[in-house]
């Protein structure tokens, strides 16, 4: 009899990873396949701050071999004191759709938490 192991790690995997210089914050994508896989995605970088809010969205098409992960979209935003950015990647293969979510910012001084460098979702 054959048993299926839940303990099997997920097909495809996405996040989000943020870096930060200063006041400006890089977004991007991150994608990591078991297996060969190919799609699509939809990066959205929302930013709201005191001086007003922008949005950035990149999207098109991705290739990744299985074992290996690559980066999908690049949005470059300014974040200063009282920002906020929220951040969504749409990752979409065949009919199966998956979404990873990332904020940074909130805090008075505009400064991000020791940990939100990279956000794996």
């Amino acid at each position: 009899m054959d048993m299926i192991s839940n303990d099997e790690p997920p097909a495809l995997v996405c996040r989000i990873e943020k870096s930060r210089m200063g006041n400006i914050v890089q977004v991007g994508g991150r994608i990591v396949a078991r297996q060969t896989v190919a799609g699509d995605f939809r990066l959205t970088v929302r930013s709201f701050g005191p001086g007003g809010s922008s949005s950035v969205q990149q999207s098109g098409q991705f290739h990744v071999a299985g074992g290996r992960e690559i980066s999908v979209g690049k949005a470059t935003v300014s974040f200063g004191k009282g920002a906020k950015l929220a951040a969504d990647l749409e990752v979409r293969v065949g009919e199966q759709v998956m979404h990873c979510n990332g904020s940074l910012g909130g805090q008075e001084d505009g400064t991000p938490p020791a940990d939100s460098d990279t956000t794996d979702l």
